[in-house]
């Protein structure tokens, strides 16, 4: 009997199978978990491995697809720690960087700079956290001695360098990298900080005397540590940094419009002088100044013009920290539930805080989406309870779709399944309290989404956008392909590369 002859794959098409089937993957798994993070860095490892296997002569046509396609997994690199449009993964992008060092190290360094600075007039695809955070996990996995630590060493100092002789020439900094540098008393990072010590003080100084059999050795390099604290605390009061003036008590000196979205909602109920029962934190004068300057920005957002210096991409994204907006939303439905008959002082503050600041962010969302007629966002996820952060990061993204779509519907996969009309919901606190009036006595068990869906019945004119565990929302039935994949990764965004 003869068996038909099996036919072996091209080796390009094999490469954009892996590398669509890593994408998948990443979108419907939680990366932020270690375990998983180990199997995609092995997926990733393993293109690069098919990728170097045989490098085709520098004077044919396939040694430039060959570069093409190293350009564009350093692309993907870039896309996958995005923090502004996408995953924003951080330890999966470690992970990424240590393989692609292996194999690609001059590339690796220059993806490492390309994702701390300014590419293109957008915003940064990382930040200077992810220097001291890719040395730590080089460091726990494969030990201090690994030469792509002393790059970010150098890398980090570098730029300190620059700030310094830019602060001593005018009172200025460039960036936040002080910030972002160890501190001696940190247990995480404080061999990070004598390597950092060591290399500035070698490069930049005479304080540190290179003979280790010298008596005088230790006091120099006390000596290069205490000039090393004071050269990056001058660094950091100058940089509008707010965790220092905070703990100085300095709040009235803080400038609302230069506080990170990050920390603004970390120190949320301390720049709005809050407590958890919505009541008045602290009666100073210095807290209530900080609140009044504060709320009174927020407030003004939406006549402050806003200039999006960020390339628009062509895949669904949404903003970050919006989970956290929905977090606090619900826990005042929470609170007005469980104390009917009264309402704190702040409350209401707190109400059009949340309504201005999540208009002033979906305003600018909205700006670069257009969704597909009769858009449904379908939140398809596993979850108990309110406090879930699973929950958080879905029903934003829920009311952000049905805020863009014209038929102003969410549904809500469980065992029966549930639909939310927010049409009448000219507010963000009004979604909130109609999304929290629809679940709160119902029973969250989600059998599959094919019942769900069942429920539209037959030749429905709706177009499903499924919102899945970690908030990843794609088109209901919209497969990933490598042309996709591609028109993703050639934005002017990720292609920081060069043929």
């Amino acid at each position: 009997m003869d068996f038909p002859v099996v036919q072996e794959m091209d080796s390009m098409k094999q490469y954009q199978y892996l590398l669509v089937e890593l994408w998948e993957n990443i979108c419907n798994t939680d990366c932020t978990l270690h375990v998983h993070v180990k199997e995609l860095s092995r997926k990733f490892r393993h293109l690069m491995e098919f990728l170097h296997r045989n490098i085709p002569p520098n004077d044919s046509i396939l040694y430039g697809i060959y570069q093409y396609n190293v350009i564009q997994l350093f692309s993907f690199i870039s896309y996958i720690r995005d923090i502004h449009n996408e995953h924003g993964y951080r330890l999966l992008t470690y992970s990424f960087l240590v393989n692609s060092y292996d194999f690609e190290p001059e590339m690796t360094k220059k993806c490492i700079r390309n994702m701390i600075n300014i590419q293109n007039n957008t915003f940064q695809h990382g930040s200077w956290r992810d220097i001291c955070g890719l040395c730590n996990y080089i460091y726990h996995n494969l030990g201090f001695e690994h030469p792509l630590i002393d790059f970010c060493i150098e890398f980090m100092n570098e730029a300190l360098h620059e700030n310094w002789i830019q602060y001593q020439e005018n009172g200025t900094t460039n960036n936040n990298v002080a910030k972002w540098v160890p501190r001696e008393t940190s247990k995480q990072y404080k061999w990070l900080f004598e390597r950092l010590v060591i290399q500035w003080s070698k490069k930049y100084t005479f304080y540190l005397n290179n003979n280790q059999s010298n008596k005088s050795y230790y006091k120099s390099i006390l000596k290069c540590k205490t000039k090393y604290r004071q050269m990056v605390s001058k660094l950091s009061s100058c940089a509008n940094i707010v965790e220092p003036k905070l703990c100085d008590k300095k709040l009235g000196a803080i400038e609302p419009s230069q506080i990170p979205c990050g920390a603004l909602l970390k120190y949320w109920n301390v720049f709005t002088n809050q407590s958890y029962n919505y009541g008045e934190r602290n009666p100073s004068f210095q807290h209530r100044l900080c609140a009044f300057q504060n709320n009174h920005y927020i407030l003004s957002l939406s006549n402050i013009p806003f200039f999006n210096h960020k390339i628009r991409t062509s895949n669904l994204w949404f903003p970050e920290h919006i989970d956290k907006y929905v977090q606090r939303g619900l826990q005042v439905m929470d609170y007005q539930n469980n104390n009917d008959s009264f309402m704190p002082s702040k409350m209401s503050m707190e109400i059009e805080l949340l309504n201005a600041k999540w208009k002033h962010i979906f305003t600018n969302w909205s700006q670069g989406h257009v969704l597909m007629v009769n858009a449904l966002p379908v939140i398809h996820i596993q979850c108990r309870s309110f406090q879930d952060p699973q929950l958080h990061k879905a029903m934003a993204r829920a009311c952000f779709l049905a805020q863009q779509s014209n038929i102003k519907r969410i549904l809500f996969s469980c065992h029966v399944p549930i639909w939310i009309n927010v049409e009448n919901c000219n507010t963000f606190m009004s979604m909130i309290q109609k999304c929290y009036n629809s679940l709160r006595h119902e029973f969250w068990v989600n059998i599959s989404l094919e019942n769900t869906l069942a429920l539209l019945g037959n030749g429905h004119p709706f177009v499903p956008y499924i919102i899945q565990d970690n908030g990843y929302c794609n088109v209901y039935g919209k497969n990933k392909t490598y042309d996709s994949l591609c028109k993703l990764l050639q934005n002017q965004r990720y292609s920081i590369f060069s043929l």
